[in-house]
């Protein structure tokens, strides 16, 4: 007896090593150089996605990490120092770890800015999603690159930009893949960040290590961060793949990788930093501000964010909303969070379906333009087709048809990225105003953008529309604004003044 009870207890020590062993099976260890002095950068933060450290008086660094759950080793760049990026822009400042070795040795180098930093472009842009199988999916990303690149070369600052998840829809583990929208979108100008969206993991995979690993492989990190001027940028997933309790693909939120990056990269963050959070799924808003139902790292997301000031930044939903919550409409669930604001940024394509010219709230191909200048922001919508203006755009009276097939004499203004904290625009005419145009609201406080409904019908007889036969009666435009002019009047101009003091005027003439 006394030798099975010892036999047993020998195993279950034998069992404890073992997972101990497995739990840290992978050494990373390297310096990080100063390019100009060839010496070590003391208190510079290097981090495999989950761990975060910080260098030495000598630059070195050592980090103990999982071999089952680490693909990159990098730096989250000092504000004095350039971002690292590859010749066509991407972000660079990452190393793959050999995960066949115990021991792996991982050295950087960066580059000292010559001046400060903290007056520079961050574009926005959502859900690119080049699939070989659909022409006109390839055909509008070569369309935003190509005039991604017009603007950015327009620019008199250094300009960034950050695309908002779903690079290669469902593709992103086929041989070839990734660098063919690599190539599509190397001439685009600017620096640009990644993140993944839930079409660039593994679709029918069941677990997350194995669905993220092609996007690790190609893009390098997915949950990483930067420093810019005075702000800290974050880029995370949010599809937590496997991890859905009611048999989804994916959950909606963050698993216990991002959550324990998020808390270990923030305690090297003074609590005063703005931060800029982009992620694939919209977690905080709906059409009315009512935060998404987050299925798994909520309690985590908000406790890291206690007494921060926070900006979202989403893709996913091919439509734009911002939402500025005050401390008296914030979820309960968010109170500790110092200041919060939503943004959610359309298809920088188009319409999903078709890549259409507009997206489904009637927003065109486009991006959103951040102009940081500190810690302040401003921002503003940039369209890639002149057709469409910058800002809004104007439909005129009898452009379409109302409920009951006759002519609509309404005058309509999609203000693309308004909120509630802009004031709403105006129909004047000849130096007088008319009046102020109301917010259109229907349902979950969002209405059907008349120009997409009507266009839709016209691109499924063209047969280059998608899978979504639904999509006309589920569009959603939370900025759609209209006026009943008075008979006697047929022209004038809609003058738009934005939160930060922009004036847009449109002349208008039905």
């Amino acid at each position: 007896m006394k030798n099975i009870i010892k036999t047993a207890i020998l195993g279950l020590i034998a069992i404890f090593l073992t997972a101990s062993v497995q739990a840290f099976t992978l050494s990373i260890h390297g310096q990080v150089k100063d390019s100009s002095s060839n010496k070590g950068i003391p208190g510079v933060v290097v981090s495999d996605g989950q761990t975060c450290v910080v260098t030495n008086q000598k630059g070195e660094y050592l980090i103990k990490s999982d071999s089952e759950t680490v693909f990159n080793v990098f730096v989250i760049t000092p504000s004095n120092y350039e971002v690292p990026v590859n010749k066509n822009g991407v972000f660079s400042g990452y190393i793959h770890v050999d995960t066949s070795k115990k021991k792996n040795e991982c050295n950087f180098t960066l580059k000292k800015r010559d001046t400060k930093c903290d007056h520079y472009i961050m574009n926005y842009m959502g859900d690119p999603q080049a699939m070989s199988q659909r022409p006109h999916s390839i055909e509008a990303c070569k369309y935003v690159s190509e005039n991604l690149r017009k603007i950015n070369d327009s620019q008199t600052l250094p300009v960034y930009q950050t695309f908002l998840g779903d690079m290669v829809t469902n593709e992103i583990h086929v041989p070839g893949k990734a660098e063919f929208f690599f190539e599509l979108m190397a001439n685009c100008g600017g620096q640009s960040f990644y993140l993944p969206g839930n079409h660039d993991h593994i679709q029918d995979s069941k677990v997350y290590h194995e669905a993220i690993a092609p996007y690790a492989k190609h893009f390098g990190p997915y949950n990483y961060a930067v420093n810019i001027g005075q702000i800290h940028y974050i880029f995370l997933d949010d599809c937590a793949w496997g991890e859905s309790p009611t048999g989804k693909r994916f959950a909606r939120g963050l698993n216990k990788e991002a959550c324990r990056f998020l808390q270990e990269d923030l305690k090297y963050v003074p609590k005063d930093t703005p931060l800029m959070i982009s992620m694939h799924c919209p977690l905080t808003r709906s059409y009315n501000g009512i935060f998404y139902k987050i299925e798994v790292g909520e309690k985590e997301l908000f406790e890291a964010l206690e007494g921060r000031d926070v900006h979202f930044w989403y893709g996913h939903t091919h439509d734009y909303t911002n939402y500025p919550y005050s401390q008296e409409s914030i979820d309960k669930r968010a109170r500790g969070v110092r200041s919060l604001e939503s943004h959610t940024v359309g298809r920088c394509g188009g319409g999903w379906c078709c890549s259409s010219e507009i997206n489904q709230d009637g927003v065109p191909r486009g991006l959103v333009e951040v102009e940081v200048n500190g810690r302040q922001l401003t921002w503003r919508f940039r369209s890639f087709d002149k057709r469409y203006p910058d800002d809004m755009n104007i439909h005129l009276p009898s452009r379409f048809k109302d409920s009951n097939g006759e002519a609509d004499k309404h005058l309509y203004c999609n203000v693309y990225l308004w909120d509630s904290k802009c004031p709403k625009p105006e129909l004047w005419s000849n130096g007088k105003l008319i009046g102020k145009m109301e917010r259109i609201l229907s349902g979950k406080q969002a209405t059907m953008e008349p120009l997409y409904a009507e266009m839709y019908p016209q691109w499924e007889k063209q047969g280059i529309v998608g899978f979504r036969k639904e999509v006309p009666k589920n569009t959603q435009c939370t900025h759609l604004f209209g006026i009943l002019p008075p008979d006697n009047i047929k022209d004038g101009e809609v003058r738009y003044t934005d939160r930060f003091g922009r004036q847009c005027i449109q002349k208008v003439a039905w």
